[in-house]
């Protein structure tokens, strides 16, 4: 696999299929390596460098599965777009059916909703694999990043600092290279505080209709990326906050 994607990795992954989002989706529309061959790639580099990071909580142990239904849709001739197949990782406040969902929290570390947030149902139709679900201060009510059940998240240019939070395991791992985009959630700061990655300030409903924990109705999810544009600016929390 490794010769693989050597052979085929496009210039603008500068040698690196999870170096950008762009690349990535490149090296998989011109066929140079499978979503299978690239999800593998993140899986590889989680088991071995995440453990001195602490970056996610919940690995998908679907990912690989998932990964040769989308690999076997573009054998087919479908492409669902430049998502199709791209390894991403999600808040582990935002609910993902049949994936262990947190909150960061120990009351909440057996819950698997039975729905996925509107968010991750749009990323799965768009063809994005879920690997792992990532780290968050407890309610994603903190600010620094180790304030979870799962302990710290530790800062990939220098563990011994912190990442700052809420949205830390998100940021770590697309610092350390574990994927090439994520989503995150942002209430008082909790990504403009870390800004290790860009964001596109999007709001998204990060509830499913089961969701049983204490998140702020306005909670933004968002997408992180090292080359995800950012459109900045103040955006309305709550549909109320719309006006007419």
């Amino acid at each position: 696999m490794a010769e693989k994607l050597a052979r085929g990795i496009h210039e603008s992954t500068n040698g690196d299929p999870l170096g950008s989002l762009t690349g990535c989706a490149q090296v998989i529309r011109t066929g140079a390596a499978s979503p299978l061959d690239i999800v593998r790639e993140a899986l590889a580099r989680i088991e071995a460098g995440d453990g001195a990071l602490n970056s996610l909580v919940t690995v998908n142990d679907r990912a690989e599965a998932e990964a040769q239904t989308v690999t076997e849709e573009i054998r087919r001739g479908r492409l669902r777009g430049p998502l199709h197949g791209v390894p991403v990782v999600v808040k582990d406040v935002i609910d993902t059916a049949g994936l262990r969902t947190t909150t960061g929290s120990a009351a909440f570390t057996g819950h698997i909703p039975e729905e996925d947030a509107e968010v991750v149902r749009r990323l799965k139709e768009a063809g994005a694999v879920i690997v792992a679900k990532a780290n968050t201060d407890t309610f994603a009510a903190h600010a620094t990043g180790t304030m979870s059940f799962g302990g710290p998240v530790r800062n990939p240019a220098d563990p011994s600092r912190i990442t700052g939070g809420s949205s830390s395991g998100t940021a770590a791992a697309l610092a350390a290279g574990f994927c090439v985009a994520g989503i995150g959630t942002d209430t008082g700061g909790s990504i403009r505080i870390l800004r290790p990655v860009r964001s596109r300030r999007d709001e998204a409903d990060v509830r499913s209709g089961q969701q049983p924990r204490p998140l702020p109705p306005g909670t933004d999810a968002r997408p992180c990326g090292p080359d995800v544009p950012d459109r900045g600016g103040q955006r309305p929390r709550t549909e109320r906050d719309r006006g007419p």
